[in-house]
């Protein structure tokens, strides 16, 4: 009887000791839990650089964060990326934070001035000393302003045609190439919207582009090209999507689009509304619509053109007879 009760107080004292132990290790990690909170830290792969220049960032945090907040100080995009890149579209010092979460909390770092966004020349000039300001979207580089140009990179004139019966004469190929004004207004019109311009005048005898880039030069200065459907597809996903893309992108007020719903011009991009020349060779929708041709085809009498109206903040794309006159944006290589 002795033996059996000394037995059943060492079970008792070895459960004891048990239970006190899975506490402790309880105890322990929930201990080492709480301190897993992540501490932010980040770099960068350059932090002085030229306008409209990509920065690299790099996450370092520790304590496996799952969730990444970034805040890169211009105003003009956030990330959820862990290693997110950047483009600086305008010049400044600038304050870059991160805020690193995990189931057990968050912590944030903020480098205050961290990066430094030299200014530059914002310009393009063509082969007629037209010169055009310029536009980092996203990784791209645009024209901000319709182009106007008169002649080919090589000096070689563009045909200018001012008759609606002698435009209606062109082909719906790649070779006739023609050029003019909305209403044949060289002055007015010209100057606010630029030309419109046959798809064969803005390929140049380019072929045909999907690409991003496209890859052809077309009727662009040196070191520009005519962007393929890709890259505007590129820039409208940059900014949101169709539905609002056109509105981040149109010019706001009513000085040259009517009504003008939507528009912010938060890209920088300007988009006026130049209108466009059918086929026929009458002129339509100037102060409703803009057309701007891309370096792609839709079939072999249609290239795609993208459009945006006063009615909302969407921006279409679309086929148009390559004889149609469009406006024309390029884009930089």
């Amino acid at each position: 009887m002795k033996l059996a009760k000394s037995r059943l107080s060492i079970k008792l004292i070895t459960l004891t000791v048990l239970t006190v132990i899975l506490f402790v290790g309880c105890e322990k990690e929930e201990s080492t839990n709480e301190q897993l909170i992540p501490e932010a830290a980040f770099s960068a792969d350059n932090t002085i650089i030229n306008q409209g220049e990509i920065v690299k960032f790099t996450d370092q945090s520790t304590n496996n964060p799952t969730s990444w907040e970034w805040n890169f100080g211009d105003g003009l995009e956030f990330s959820n990326e862990q290693n997110p890149e950047h483009v600086y579209a305008t010049a400044g010092i600038f304050t870059v934070s991160l805020k690193a979460t995990n189931e057990n909390g968050h912590s944030s770092e903020m480098k205050s001035d961290y990066i430094t966004v030299n200014l530059v020349d914002n310009t393009v000039t063509d082969i007629d000393s037209n010169v055009y300001q310029t536009v980092a979207i996203g990784t791209q580089i645009w024209m901000a302003e319709n182009l106007k140009v008169t002649h080919m990179p090589d000096g070689s004139d563009i045909e200018y045609i001012s008759e609606d019966y002698q435009w209606s004469l062109l082909e719906n190929n790649n070779t006739d190439k023609a050029y003019g004004y909305y209403n044949n207004n060289t002055s007015g019109e010209a100057d606010i919207y630029g030309a419109v311009y046959t798809w064969a005048a803005a390929m140049n005898g380019g072929n045909s582009s999907e690409q991003n880039p496209s890859g052809v030069q077309g009727i662009c200065p040196d070191g520009w090209h005519i962007p393929s459907s890709e890259e505007w597809f590129t820039m409208i996903n940059y900014l949101g999507g169709k539905n609002v893309a056109g509105g981040k992108l149109k010019e706001p007020g009513t000085a040259h689009w009517t009504l003008n719903e939507g528009a912010t011009n938060e890209s920088g991009f300007t988009a006026l509304p130049g209108g466009y020349r059918n086929a026929n060779g009458s002129y339509y929708t100037i102060n409703s619509f803009g057309y701007w041709w891309s370096a792609s085809e839709e079939y072999d009498v249609n290239g795609w053109s993208f459009t945006m109206n006063h009615m909302n903040s969407e921006i279409d794309s679309e086929g148009q007879f390559k004889s149609s006159g469009m406006s024309i944006r390029c884009v930089k290589d």
